[in-house]
């Protein structure tokens, strides 16, 4: 059934005793997210007392400029007494029904049980990337590579209430061409903050410029940037204990990057930690400080024995909203004719065909020229957590044809996937 407003007592109640560990302030704090909704709690009552509960939860996901509804899933709990029953697989098996109703194209969820999801056709997608070294070895690589803290025309301070706008704009830039950043919305920045599962958010701030009107990329909060804070924020950084769990930069401001880097490790050795840890997508420029430091680059599918999972929930939709990815990556093949490829996925059958005007998907057949992969598979490839040549070396597809895997080997690279940890802080 689905929750409403009035089982929220008893859904906290449930949640104190299956999780002794779980704060009361983050089920409050999740009521509290702009897109939730009482019907996103799925439930199962035996004679009126909730006995299992599941959390969904409406996000979009950034895949190089695409934008994919997802819902997330969280909290899927059982009462010992009630375990061993199969409620658990129910329980998932209804949100997965749900999250196509919702018209959601993936399902994701971090779990320290992938072999449960495993048999319910979800894959482990997304990898950990965090760099860690000594703090005072990475101030002297940062300074022997003359980077300072302080830089002319650039202020590093504690951000202010007022500067919401300057983080969304800065966050969006470099999440609209990344591959696994959730889009944020002002709201949802507003939801995050107010949360204080961080330290400090400290923000980089230029001289005052003037925004032009008809620049259509210059944000409506960029003159009140100036005015009340000095100057347009060109980066941020948020702190937790040693860790650095997020920092970005507007793009090509790669020396705010690296003072944003160095101000965090200076206000960390004032807190008398040893070790920084900065999280960071695989291919951001700040690691490789990390490494020249001597430290270590950590970019594995599993941290603290917990992996991300995903599950394609409607694969031709899925399909047909990648286009704009796919249409780009096959331009180089368009002197043959408009590629084509399908998919044989565990019984299923899709064809896709790249034209002028976009991609067509069909279905119940492959046509000649196809891939055979398993459906978990199939879900890494298409979110670019594996590329097609990756999956070809371990054994796990086949292609029908030598075009086939051309034209795969072009539409399915691998891609730095990453989301950055702050969207699921905990306090």
């Amino acid at each position: 059934m689905l929750a409403s407003a009035a089982d929220h007592a008893e859904i906290q109640d449930f949640l104190e005793q299956v999780f002794p560990q779980y704060a009361r302030s983050e089920f409050l704090s999740s009521l509290d997210d702009p897109f939730y909704e009482p019907r996103d709690r799925l439930l199962l009552k035996d004679r009126g007392r909730v006995v299992a509960h599941v959390h969904l939860t409406r996000r979009v996901m950034e895949l190089e400029g695409v934008r994919l509804p997802i819902s997330g899933v969280a909290g899927l709990a059982i009462l010992p007494e009630y375990r061993g029953r199969g409620l658990a697989r129910e329980l998932l098996r209804a949100a997965q029904r749900y999250m196509l109703r919702d018209r959601s194209l993936l399902g994701m969820l971090r779990t320290s049980i992938p072999r449960f999801f495993r048999t319910e056709g979800w894959a482990v997608c997304g990898r950990h990337s965090q760099a860690r070294a000594g703090v005072r070895l990475l101030l002297a690589q940062l300074a022997s590579a003359g980077v300072q803290p302080c830089q002319p025309g650039l202020r590093i301070r504690p951000w202010r209430q007022m500067e919401l706008a300057g983080l969304q704009r800065v966050y969006d830039s470099n999440a609209a061409t990344a591959a696994g950043p959730l889009v944020r919305t002002e709201a949802y920045w507003r939801w995050l903050v107010s949360r204080q599962a961080y330290d400090q958010i400290y923000v980089a701030v230029g001289e005052a410029e003037s925004a032009d009107p008809r620049d259509p990329t210059a944000p409506a909060a960029y003159s009140s940037e100036g005015r009340r804070g000095g100057g347009p924020i060109h980066g941020y950084c948020i702190l937790k204990h040693h860790q650095i769990v997020e920092l970005m930069a507007l793009p090509g401001r790669t020396r705010v990057a690296q003072a944003l880097l160095a101000h965090a490790c200076s206000e960390i050795v004032e807190q008398d930690f040893d070790v920084v840890e900065l999280h960071a997508a695989p291919d951001d420029p700040l690691l490789e400080h990390f490494r020249r430091a001597g430290g270590s680059i950590y970019l594995h599918e599993v941290s603290q024995g917990e992996v991300y999972m995903m599950k394609v929930l409607n694969a031709p939709a899925l399909l047909r909203a990648l286009a704009p990815r796919f249409v780009a990556r096959a331009a180089p093949l368009r002197p043959w004719k408009p590629p084509e490829i399908g998919f044989h996925v565990d019984g299923q059958k899709l064809r896709l065909l790249l034209t002028r005007g976009g991609v067509r998907v069909g279905h119940n057949k492959t046509g000649r020229h196809y891939l055979s992969v398993s459906d978990t598979d199939f879900t890494r490839l298409l979110v670019g957590h594996l590329s097609l040549a990756e999956t070809i070396e371990a054994g796990r597809a086949r292609c029908s044809t030598r075009l086939a895997q051309q034209v795969g080997l072009a539409l399915l690279p691998r891609l730095p996937l990453w989301r950055p940890p702050l969207d699921e802080l905990r306090a």
